[in-house]
């Protein structure tokens, strides 16, 4: 991302953001509210256009409806709150997700089970949305974003509604998955972010106050307080 610039109406959101996600391992993004993560999240997987700046992905320029298709088609996405028609079953969610990423249709029943099976919902594939309770659907929303395991992982708040003993599980789920994707996670739970990511980046009013390792956070935040 170079020189990104994202707004609504006349407000600016975010300024001129210049950041590289690094390949394979988990990137966690951290902000207060309204400092413009789920903004940036949006415009990073394409559903947002930047209002100025550019996109890229493997060198590759994300400006065109053919690098956008091909961006997406590698892409597992699961936003805050995100939407759902009760009718259908967990498997038919995840089966779903992982169609409109044009995944190969004879192995999508197969991977979308896996991707149940990873999040402890195997013999709930068949309940309906409606029937599942709030940490189950947040449970099929994250299935439905690592299934298939796309190189590009992005979460926004995904251990929503999980209770502590679910957050562990959840934890143990995307570190294995992060040895061979990326994934860019938002979140307000700290400790979440300090028990899996390698690189952290902090919004501050739309404008990244500090980008590096957790390590190197604490280190900073250490010296200011003794200053």
């Amino acid at each position: 991302m170079h020189g990104l610039c994202q707004g609504y109406g006349k407000r600016e959101v975010l300024h001129d953001l210049c950041f590289d996600v690094p390949g394979n391992g988990t990137t966690g993004l951290l902000g207060p509210n309204g400092a413009g993560k789920t903004t940036l999240l949006r415009t990073l997987v394409t559903l947002l256009k930047p209002r100025a700046g550019e996109l890229r992905s493997g060198g590759v320029a994300i400006d065109s409806r053919a690098a956008i298709r091909e961006f997406r088609r590698k892409l597992g996405y699961l936003p805050q709150g995100f939407s759902y028609d009760e009718a259908f079953s967990a498997l038919d969610f995840v089966s779903y997700a992982l169609w409109m990423r044009e995944y190969p249709s004879a192995r999508i029943a197969d991977e979308a089970r896996n991707a149940l099976a990873r999040v402890d919902l195997a013999d709930r594939a068949s309940s309906r949305m409606r029937e599942l309770s709030g940490g189950m659907r947040q449970r099929v929303g994250i299935a439905a974003a690592i299934a298939g395991e796309p190189s590009l992982i992005v979460l926004d708040e995904p251990t929503a509604g999980l209770d502590p003993g679910q957050r562990f599980e959840l934890r143990a789920v995307l570190s294995d998955v992060a040895a061979r994707s990326t994934i860019i996670l938002s979140t307000h739970l700290i400790e979440d972010l300090a028990a899996i990511a390698d690189h952290l980046i902090v919004l501050n009013e739309g404008r990244i106050s500090y980008e590096g390792t957790a390590e190197m956070l604490r280190a900073k935040e250490s010296l200011s307080v003794e200053g």
